[in-house]
């Protein structure tokens, strides 16, 4: 969601149709089934500023394919109510376009994200696909963490062990120590 790493901006059209291409549904049928629940949920019609269909793109290398994107739309579905029905792959910049229903289904309004949760939408996306990291995301170390805690609880303690029986010199597990107990605390929200 960071502009310069995945934009994404307004779409009232289905995407344009490459030779990699995938679509549970059309732009339309999608419009018609958010109007439905639009109504259903705020008993208003949707308004002409609600941004409900919006198109995410960003860069992916040659690797990835339409299944990788699929993989990737099933997990934000679960974990940003967010729901992709078309997606494409442009080879000729290296693009992949996937076009989501910004609704959600328990108020029937847009969904919103704040800064932060739009930087770890970022990563989350980054990380899941394994792509690599843009220079703009140098900086987003804590939101890196976050993921990594998120996945496992005990990743921190797991850093700690591994780098204990390896037994590296005094300063350097001291210092893993030290930087290990400050992610963990930073990942539970007790430091800044």
């Amino acid at each position: 969601m960071y502009k310069g790493v995945i934009n994404f901006t307004r779409r009232v059209r289905d995407l344009d149709r490459t030779p990699e291409y995938w679509q549970s549904e059309s732009y339309n049928e999608r419009i018609t089934i958010i109007e439905a629940v639009v109504m259903d949920k705020t008993k208003y019609p949707p308004t002409k500023k609600l941004q409900s269909v919006r198109e995410g793109i960003f860069k992916v290398p040659p690797r990835i394919t339409i299944e990788d994107l699929l993989d990737l739309s099933k997990a934000l579905c679960s974990w940003y109510k967010i729901e992709c029905f078309q997606i494409a792959i442009n080879r000729k910049d290296n693009t992949a376009h996937m076009l989501f229903d910004w609704i959600d289904r328990e108020t029937g309004k847009s969904v919103y994200y704040n800064t932060s949760e739009s930087l770890l939408l970022t990563v989350f996306v980054l990380r899941f696909l394994n792509l690599p990291k843009p220079e703009i995301t140098r900086t987003w170390i804590r939101y890196y963490l976050l993921w990594d805690y998120n996945e496992k609880q005990n990743a921190f303690k797991m850093l700690l062990d591994y780098v204990k029986h390896t037994r590296p010199p005094e300063f350097i597990y001291r210092l893993t120590c030290e930087l290990t107990t400050y992610g963990e605390l930073l990942c539970k929200g007790l430091v800044k």
